[in-house]
């Protein structure tokens, strides 16, 4: 017990202490410019979301079961199981800007008027990948400390929007309006700041 160490209270994750920043794609800068109202504290090549908690996905590198000298041994698959999509609740801002950013990111993937993806020089593009690069982007999770520090920072990359939630109009309700919006990605990476 001589190694013991007392942890400091604060030294905990808490719930209030994320943001998330959404990198807009190439895709939806045009778009965005048109939609999103005068507002100086916006920046039109990104938008942040204050949030109260998300999920990280499980990260699984499966093994797999193999023979070995007249028994069974597990070794690596050297792979990873595709994630999860991952929701994300947020609160809604004065003017919508953040939600309407996630509404038109959604519509650029089907347009609701045309039927079809929003950008028109797309069946120009050589191949999925080429289509994807336009509409996905990286997501930053930053996540701080007790002192609103940044300390961790989780990268989702080839992220997109694939879900807007509901919003509840409740005019006797005094509280922020809420949304959630889910998203799915190819693949995380995790760096200590």
């Amino acid at each position: 017990m001589d190694n013991f160490v007392q942890q400091s209270p604060f030294n905990k994750a808490r719930v209030d202490k994320f943001t998330l920043v959404l990198n807009l794609p190439t895709a939806l800068k045009p778009i965005n410019r048109r939609f999103v109202r005068d507002n100086s504290s916006i920046n039109l090549d990104t938008i942040q979301f204050s949030i109260e908690g998300t999920v990280l996905p499980e990260i699984v590198v499966p093994a797999v079961e193999t023979r070995h000298t007249g028994g069974n041994i597990y070794v690596s698959s050297h792979s990873r199981s595709p994630h999860p999509p991952v929701s994300v609740q947020f609160t809604i801002d004065n003017h919508f800007n953040n939600y309407n950013v996630i509404y038109q990111w959604l519509n650029l993937q089907r347009d609701e008027r045309e039927g079809v993806y929003g950008i028109v020089n797309a069946r120009k593009l050589a191949s999925p990948e080429a289509v994807l690069k336009e509409y996905s982007t990286t997501f930053n999770l930053i996540v701080k400390n007790e002192n609103n520090e940044p300390v961790m920072r989780f990268d989702y990359h080839n992220a997109f929007p694939t879900k807007l939630g509901s919003v509840k109009w409740d005019s006797q309700d005094s509280k922020e309006i809420v949304c959630t919006f889910d998203f799915v990605f190819s693949n995380i990476t995790c760096t200590v700041i």
